[in-house]
């Protein structure tokens, strides 16, 4: 009797952990803010020319900034930038096997969320999507 009750026990929270590790649960924590930036953009057109770590004052942009162009950073790090005044939503999906966002996400796919034109006026690349929308987490087995 007492092992009966020790296996429905084990059942039932590797059922509550199989629960909690769902995407939505996974990903249910807003993704961090980045850095504002703390100085005036205007007339400032290459980022990098201050951001390499070789000008004390500026703090280096990270290695996976690398390939980013300049245009992209007040993308980010203007303070009235969409992705300081609000959350973006995660994806409902991996990125297994998917690489154009913007096959499903152009308007033209019915049930498929397309981007907000205005929060989203010039990004048209797609390796901009995962910056602020965090893709689910893969299934676990």
């Amino acid at each position: 009797m007492r092992a009966g009750k020790m296996m429905a026990m084990v059942a039932v929270l590797g059922l509550v952990g199989a629960i909690l590790a769902t995407p939505a649960a996974a990903q249910a924590a807003p993704a961090k803010k980045p850095t504002v930036m703390a100085h005036e953009a205007t007339g400032k057109t290459d980022c990098l020319s201050c951001h390499t770590g070789q000008v004390k004052e500026a703090k280096a942009a990270p290695a996976d900034h690398a390939t980013r162009p300049n245009e992209s950073c007040q993308l980010c790090h203007a303070k009235e930038a969409a992705v300081q005044t609000k959350d973006a939503p995660h994806m409902k999906h991996t990125l297994t096997g998917k690489t154009n966002c913007l096959m499903c996400h152009s308007g033209k796919m019915p049930k498929v969320p397309a981007p907000s034109p205005a929060a989203h006026v010039g990004i048209t690349d797609n390796k901009f999507c995962a910056y602020c929308h965090l893709p689910a987490a893969p299934a676990t087995p």
